[in-house]
C-alpha cells in the first residue's frame, strides 16, 4: 500500500467511520479486535504501556484467561497495575518499559499519567489536552522484548503485542525484531499529526509493519481533538499476512 493509498484510505475512513468520535483521552474499542485473538489462536498477550491496567481489566472482563503480561515502567502507575492484576493468576505485571535498547531511560510524566512518554510531548497534544502536560521525569528500566521474551512465553507460543507507548511504538518494534516470528498479531496507536517529537506517523507505520509481513485488519480506537472534531490518532490492529492468507485458503 503506497503512502498516497494510505492517506486516501484514512480520508475515506474518517468520512464513513461508524466509530464513536471520542475526545482526546477517550477511546472506542470494538469487539471485533478482541474476537481476532480467538480466531488466530493467540496464547499470550503482551500489554506494553499498561499504565494502571485499563487494557488488562478490559481483557479479563471479556473472559480472557490465558497469559497476559503487562509492562509498565512508571512506578506510580505500576503500583495500581499490580493491584488490578493481583486477583487474576494469569495476569502478570512487570515494572519495565520496552524499547530498542536494554538499560535505563528517563520517562516524561504527564499530569494525566496515560500520556507519559519517553518522547517529548508536542504543543498540539497539550493544547488539545492540557492535562497531558509534563509535570516531572523518572528514570526507569527499559528492555528489548528480544532480551526478555523467553521469560514470559514459550518458543511455540502464538503471541499478540499491544502497544500503547505514546510515540515509542517503532522503538519497541525495533527491539523485538528477533521475536516477531512469535508475534502473530499486534495493536498499535498511530498518530495522524505529531503528538510526540520524533514519533512515526500513521502512513509510515503501516508501511513499516507491512515490510515486516503484517496487514491491517481493523481500526479499534480513535483519538479526536474535542475542540475541532479532527481525528489525531488511530489504533490499528494488524495480523501476519501469511496467517490471513492461510485462513482464506481454508475457507
Amino acid at each position: 500500500m503506497s503512502t498516497y493509498d494510505i492517506k486516501a484510505y484514512v480520508r475515506g475512513m474518517v468520512q464513513r467511520s461508524p466509530l464513536g468520535r471520542t475526545p482526546l483521552g477517550g477511546k472506542h474499542r470494538p469487539d471485533h479486535s478482541a474476537s481476532l485473538l480467538n480466531k488466530y489462536g493467540i496464547d499470550v498477550v503482551f500489554d506494553v504501556g499498561a499504565n494502571n491496567g485499563q487494557y488488562g481489566r478490559q481483557m479479563t472482563s471479556m473472559g480472557w484467561r490465558r497469559p497476559l503480561v503487562s509492562f509498565e515502567p512508571l512506578s506510580s502507575a505500576f503500583r495500581k497495575l499490580q493491584s488490578n492484576a493481583r486477583p487474576f493468576p494469569n495476569w502478570q505485571a512487570v515494572n519495565v518499559g520496552l524499547g530498542a535498547t536494554d538499560g535505563q531511560a528517563d520517562i516524561n510524566i504527564a499530569g494525566n499519567s496515560q500520556s507519559s512518554s519517553f518522547r517529548e510531548i508536542t504543543s498540539a497534544h497539550t493544547d488539545a489536552a492540557p492535562t497531558s502536560k509534563t509535570i516531572g521525569t523518572e528514570t526507569v528500566e527499559i528492555r528489548k522484548l528480544d532480551s526478555i521474551i523467553d521469560q514470559y512465553s514459550k518458543p511455540d507460543d502464538r503471541c499478540f503485542l499491544k502497544l500503547d507507548v505514546q510515540g515509542f511504538e517503532k522503538d519497541v518494534l525495533e527491539g523485538a525484531l528477533n521475536s516477531m516470528d512469535r508475534v502473530v498479531g499486534l495493536q498499535a496507536e498511530m498518530a495522524l499529526t505529531p503528538l510526540y517529537d520524533g514519533e512515526t506517523l500513521f502512513p509510515e507505520m503501516v508501511e513499516y509493519l507491512e515490510s515486516l509481513g503484517y496487514c491491517m485488519m481493523c481500526v479499534g480506537g480513535v483519538f479526536a481533538d474535542a475542540r475541532t472534531g479532527q481525528f489525531v490518532q488511530l489504533e490499528g490492529v494488524f495480523y501476519k499476512q501469511s496467517e490471513v492468507g492461510q485462513l482464506k485458503r481454508v475457507a
